[in-house]
């Protein structure tokens, strides 16, 4: 409900109702990645670049929450989600300057949906801010959610993306991710998933969540 209300704040009727119908059938594509959480290659971040790891309402800042809601205030949803206990986050900072945040998800509905159990975490939701991109944050990003993965008692890691982002491909695979296969889903009334994966064989299921 929090992403929800994040997403439809501000909307008028006509995109309200528009977002609403979107919601009763979706389709959605996703190519898959995972790491087995062993073997892990720790994050090298570029000089002057600080990582703060938020794994608890106690490492939530007023300073941190500013700058994430500042991002885009759909954060606001996984801010709750760490307060809940259900996800990890991380923040790079350059100085005073948020650089990147991402997240690590623990039993979320798209690692359901992905055909995935709660032994998996799921990584997601990453962005580098615009002055601070093309210096390998995305790549160093992942590599630290894995070890945050590992270190929170998860088997495996898994990361999805669309068909068409290669450049979010290119950094899984560069923080030693690898491609599994893709998942295709139809969503109704979101909560009945009609998924198409190739891996580990080709095969049909009918997942509610």
């Amino acid at each position: 409900m929090n992403r929800i209300r994040a997403r439809t704040q501000g909307m008028g009727p006509d995109e309200l109702l528009r977002f609403v119908a979107s919601r009763v059938v979706r389709y959605k594509s996703h190519v898959v990645f995972k790491h087995e959480l062993v073997g892990i290659q720790g994050p090298e971040w570029p000089e002057g670049i600080k990582l703060s790891l938020l794994r608890s309402p106690e490492d939530l800042s007023e300073p941190i929450i500013t700058d994430l809601l500042t991002a885009t205030i759909s954060n606001q949803a996984y801010l709750d989600d760490i307060r809940k206990g259900t996800a990890l986050g991380i923040v790079a900072y350059e100085g005073s300057q948020l650089a990147h945040f991402a997240f690590v998800m623990k039993g979320s509905a798209t690692l359901k949906m992905l055909g995935f159990g709660t032994d998996f975490a799921l990584l997601g939701n990453a962005r580098t801010l615009t002055p601070f991109r093309g210096r390998g944050l995305q790549t160093q990003s992942i590599r630290a959610r894995l070890v945050a993965a590992r270190d929170a008692g998860f088997r495996a890691a898994v990361s999805e993306t669309s068909p068409r982002n290669y450049a979010s491909q290119k950094a899984l695979a560069r923080a030693g991710l690898s491609p599994q296969g893709t998942v295709k889903i139809i969503l109704i009334l979101n909560c009945v998933v009609l998924r198409y994966s190739s891996f580990p064989r080709p095969a049909l299921s009918v997942t509610i969540i």
